[in-house]
């Protein structure tokens, strides 16, 4: 909030109430420590005290120089002058007693002795704050001179927009007397702005394939002379995915056979030489130093199975993807062409058990 604001009291007299509120216990009775520290407990909330701090301060500057200047012009006449000379001053011991209730720990402590604060606190004032029920708008301190000259400008502006619309709406609109509606108000709006594009042209789309017509249907040799290339594409695209389905489970057999075979347990050893020396005879040596020989067998790499696993994992993958590939639109088309043909063979099936179609029964519908 800006500190120049004439309502900016209040908003600080809002703030120590809830600053300096004592908790209510169940018995109803008011506890004397404060809940104000709380406020700031957290680090990251430090620095907004510290801005309220700086805050306060810059107010209580801008008060001391506008009442410097208000004491240079001397005899000079100035609107509102009587006032300002009581309200600025008394404005300025306010802000600067709000300062010292955000510096001051001691107005949290339970053993806080009113009475004994320095004038500089205001106790009585901070008697009401305490009280917050019973404490009344501080309006004291609210310029309220300029709080009415800013209502008359504000009521002044509206005044000119309000008479600005009317010129505007009577210069654009001089020959309307249709009945202001909803649908009119439409209207008018709707012709104020660019008309929309047109829509996009609309492209008929082709069937995917062609229907089988229903005389071909009713002809077990026409009918199977159309669907037998589909038949026999779709049973290939199936001979064609099983076998590459049998291939992938081989080769994950062969894999699982060969892991054991990956690696080896051969034997190996080597020799350490151990120096001879005597603790007790420096110049002594021994003819020949002792040789230690460990034997162990050591985990070995299969270079052949290295080789087949490496090949095994890559014709899986290459098997994976191919079966995780999206399907073809040819077999999409005979598959969709098939089903389209079993559903209108079952709908005339059930035509003509429902109509005692012999001829339509004896042709193996």
């Amino acid at each position: 909030l800006d500190h120049t604001h004439p309502i900016c009291p209040l908003v600080w007299q809002r703030f120590f109430m809830l600053y300096l509120q004592r908790p209510i216990l169940d018995s109803s009775m008011p506890e004397r420590e404060s809940f104000g520290l709380r406020f700031f407990s957290p680090s990251r909330a430090m620095s907004q005290r510290r801005q309220m701090k700086a805050a306060l301060s810059t107010t209580c500057k801008k008060l001391q120089e506008r009442i410097g200047e208000l004491e240079r012009e001397g005899a000079e006449p100035r609107e509102n002058a009587a006032l300002l000379r009581t309200f600025l001053p008394k404005s300025l011991s306010f802000y600067q007693t709000l300062r010292l209730w955000l510096e001051e720990p001691r107005l949290h402590d339970a053993s806080l002795y009113l009475p004994g604060l320095p004038q500089q606190y205001d106790p009585n004032r901070l008697a009401s704050v305490f009280q917050a029920r019973k404490s009344a708008p501080w309006v004291e301190f609210v310029p309220v001179w300029e709080v009415k000259g800013q209502l008359n400008s504000l009521v002044d502006e509206w005044i000119e927009v309000a008479a600005y619309q009317k010129t505007l709406s009577a210069k654009t609109q001089p020959h309307e007397t249709s009945i202001d509606t909803a649908i009119t108000r439409i209207q008018k709006r709707l012709h104020r702005h660019i008309d929309p594009l047109a829509p996009p042209d609309f492209q008929q789309s082709t069937a995917p394939f062609s229907l089988v017509p229903e005389e071909v249907l009713l002809s077990k040799d026409a009918l199977l002379a159309v669907i037998m290339p589909d038949v026999r594409y779709i049973a290939e695209q199936a001979r064609i995915f099983c076998g590459k389905s049998t291939a992938l489970l081989e080769l994950d057999s062969e894999y699982m056979a060969g892991v054991p075979e990956q690696y080896t347990n051969d034997p190996r050893q080597f020799h350490v030489r151990v120096p001879c020396h005597s603790r007790f005879n420096r110049s002594h040596h021994c003819a020949t130093p002792a040789t230690i020989v460990f034997r162990f067998n050591e985990m070995t790499v299969n270079p052949k199975w290295e080789h087949r696993l490496g090949l095994n994992r890559g014709e899986y993958n290459n098997l994976l993807t191919s079966l995780t590939s999206p399907i073809a639109r040819e077999l999409c088309t005979a598959v969709m062409k098939m089903e389209h043909t079993v559903a209108e063979l079952s709908r005339l099936s059930s035509s003509a058990q429902g109509k005692n179609d012999n001829a339509g029964l004896e042709c193996g519908i």
